[in-house]
């Protein structure tokens, strides 16, 4: 009871169970916000054609002997394909044999996509421009980092085989 009679509560009494509640509602909406940027892009991505690539898996094992023991290593340029906000990428990648010599008689395929959308895999076939340069154009990527797989292919059994990530600066 207060000094004039009558029964209010005390001053800020209501503070502490409206901050239970603003607590509550700060981690539901934490948890709602998590979830949706975890699953926004479609959630955990499953190998395609899982099981038949696990029924060759040796056969790809061999392979990435055999382009191992070859010797090839690659580097791989990304720039932006003209000027303003297009989403155009250069892509060059560079070809040298065990011996330091460049490799100009390749076919090179480039699997690639962003680490921001994995289930987006893009195919290019790069084209031969000399001094073991291979060049492509990769439509409608987003700057960031990209995961790439080359599949490059010479005269007799000579090959590569390679994976990597290269890192797309926006304009």
């Amino acid at each position: 009871m207060t000094t004039d009679g009558t029964n209010a509560a005390p001053r800020g009494s209501w503070m502490w169970p409206g901050m239970v509640f603003v607590l509550l509602g700060l981690s539901c909406t934490l948890v709602v916000t998590t979830v949706f940027l975890a699953h926004r892009n479609g959630g955990a991505i499953i190998e395609a054609n899982y099981y038949e690539k696990g029924l060759q898996w040796d056969e790809h094992k061999a392979e990435l002997a055999k382009s191992e023991a070859t010797g090839w290593s690659h580097a791989v340029q990304v720039s932006r394909d003209g000027e303003g906000e297009g989403t155009s990428w250069d892509v060059l990648v560079r070809l040298v044999d065990a011996a330091g010599e460049t490799v100009d008689d390749a076919s090179v395929m480039l699997n690639v996509y962003h680490v921001g959308a994995p289930r987006d895999v893009r195919a290019v076939g790069l084209s031969a421009e000399g001094r073991g340069g291979y060049r492509g154009t990769l439509e409608g990527f987003a700057a960031g980092v990209w995961s790439y797989e080359i599949d490059a292919r010479g005269a007799g059994d000579a090959m590569l085989i390679a994976k990597g990530g290269a890192h797309a600066v926006g304009g």
